[in-house]
């Protein structure tokens, strides 16, 4: 019996893996390591003895720069140290500290309980055939996990899909404030928290110079760095090194909002907002409010990407995408100050990252109406039907779906909606939204409802307002030329925004949009439902 050629059995094995998986995590996690640095530590363990790099990357199954990666992760933490050969001293060993002794008989145990609940789940399982399949691959099923994948059949190796992480929303809402969370056929049923996404995780080195993100394997920079102009950043990226690793890069804005938390609030002051990252592992700082540029208004806290819009915002800037972790925006930002005699370059702070390039999306019809994201397992619908809805609406009209059969759709969250966008498309350049084929819109200028809330609003009303992606234009008024009192719409934002809109209301009382790039205000926006990737139909 093969796994891989029998549906079922093929998520029934994936499940298993991933489950492994969360409880070797969940032993690791106290201990600051994870996975492949406890192999590294248990290899060395077993070893008994010092271990050149090309050695270990041999029992590891690795590479030799990413068992040099994993050496220098430990060595920050205290648990290896490197020592010339005494046969060879151009060659390096690597050795277990004291503190790397004391640590690698936990890692041991954590492994051994791992393996302990996997043989019991196992002889427990009530279908002989499939318990005798089960024990057959057992062992398969734990040297996957070990080497960091999810799973391992006994024939051809299954990708691991990719891990999105939550938006870290921890509350349901309806058009205010915050509710007890509804049941299913109640209004406002169906929205992020309840969706049950991987909550974010994080760890540090033990200098706390690096933060690593547990689900999607990305480094990251605990500080800010800059200001810098966005080519000056790019510059910066390549000379860097911290916590002795040199390969930092600039990330892509889908890097950067992976680590957006939607736990902050964006209020009428710095002392009544939270900022829209985790504190714990991150730097961060309001803007000055002094009136000198950067960071010229307290919100000014927008992080650079590597992402350029390939089409221009303002009427003509050539503009690069970054995130503003004061009001959680994916917003797009001239490389040049507007308005400047001779153009001067903007300045904006940068948060490096290192590590594989995330997510790398691919996509395949499933059936007419339904796409599915082959990285990530989840289903979506192939287009929208063609109508704008409030948020409430979005949420029911979802959980009511029945496309070619599936049932179990609803609204997706922030972070899944905006994985959908192709930075690689602008309709003023390419003509359709921004979205990959065969995904469709109805109309390219639409923008999209998430699940997602952000608090967003005065004390007594803050969550007014849910996520909206736009995979088109993102539109604003703007009073052109300045102090004229005409106004005209313009792609302010560029198509792959993020933005916010009222849950509810009437669109007519913000004839010139809101804020201070007069974002256009809808309330009724079009939807795209999706289907998670372990939902049965």
């Amino acid at each position: 019996m093969n796994p891989s050629s029998d549906r079922p059995l093929f998520h029934l094995f994936l499940h298993i893996g991933r489950l492994l998986e969360d409880q070797l995590r969940a032993h690791l996690d106290p201990l600051g390591l994870h996975q492949g640095r406890a192999r590294l530590l248990m290899a060395l363990a077993s070893a008994r003895s010092p271990q050149c790099i090309n050695d270990l990357s041999a029992q590891l199954h690795v590479s030799q720069p990413t068992t040099t990666d994993l050496v220098k992760g430990l060595e920050l933490q205290s648990l290896v140290q490197r020592i010339p050969s005494g046969h060879d001293r151009r060659q390096t060993l690597v050795r277990l500290t004291t503190a790397g002794e004391v640590a690698a008989p936990k890692v041991a145990a954590a492994w051994d309980e791992v393996e302990i609940n996997l043989r019991v789940g196992i002889a427990d399982y009530p279908l002989a055939p499939l318990r005798s399949l089960l024990e057959s691959t057992r062992d398969h099923l734990l040297h996957r996990v070990a080497v960091g994948i999810a799973l391992l059949c006994s024939l051809p190796c299954l990708a691991q899909p990719v891990q999105i992480p939550g938006t870290g929303q921890d509350a349901c809402y309806d058009t205010s404030a915050a509710i007890p969370c509804p049941e299913q056929g109640q209004m406002f049923y169906g929205q992020d928290f309840q969706q049950h996404h991987l909550e974010p995780s994080y760890s540090s080195d033990s200098a706390r110079l690096t933060v690593t993100d547990n689900i999607t394997g990305l480094v990251w920079t605990r500080q800010l760095f800059g200001p810098f102009t966005w080519r000056e950043a790019i510059a910066e990226a390549e000379k860097l090194s911290l916590a002795g690793l040199d390969d930092w890069r600039l990330p892509s804005i889908t890097e950067l909002y992976s680590i957006l938390d939607f736990r902050g609030y964006f209020g009428p002051s710095p002392s009544e907002s939270r900022p829209f990252s985790n504190q714990d592992f991150f730097e961060f700082q309001y803007g000055s409010g002094d009136g000198n540029s950067p960071g010229s208004r307290w919100i000014d806290v927008q992080l650079w990407s590597s992402t350029r819009y390939i089409g221009t915002t303002m009427g003509g800037d050539a503009t690069v995408f970054g995130v503003n972790f004061a009001d959680a925006r994916i917003k797009g930002y001239p490389e040049f100050e507007p308005r400047s005699t001779p153009p001067s370059p903007a300045r904006m702070f940068v948060r490096f990252v290192r590590g594989r390039e995330w997510p790398r999306s691919s996509f395949k019809l499933d059936s007419k109406a339904v796409v599915q994201d082959e990285s990530t397992g989840l289903l979506w619908q192939r287009t929208d039907d063609g109508q704008t809805r409030s948020w409430a609406d979005a949420l029911a009209y979802c959980n009511s779906l029945e496309l070619d059969g599936k049932t179990g759709w609803r609204l997706p969250a922030a972070k899944e909606l905006q994985l959908l966008v192709d930075y690689r498309r602008a309709p003023s350049i390419t003509g359709p939204a921004a979205l990959p084929p065969p995904l469709r819109a109805t109309n390219p200028e639409q923008y999209y409802w998430t699940s997602t809330t952000v608090l967003d609003g005065p004390p007594h009303n803050p969550a007014s307002k849910a996520v909206i992606i736009a995979f088109g234009r993102a539109l604003g008024w703007m009073e052109a030329p300045p102090g004229s009192g005409q106004h005209r719409l313009f792609d302010v934002h560029g198509a792959g925004s993020q933005r916010a809109d009222f849950k509810q209301g009437d669109p007519s009382r913000f004839p010139f949009g809101f804020g201070p790039q007069g974002d256009d205000v809808r309330i009724f926006n079009s939807v795209r439902c999706v289907i998670s990737p372990t939902k049965k139909d």
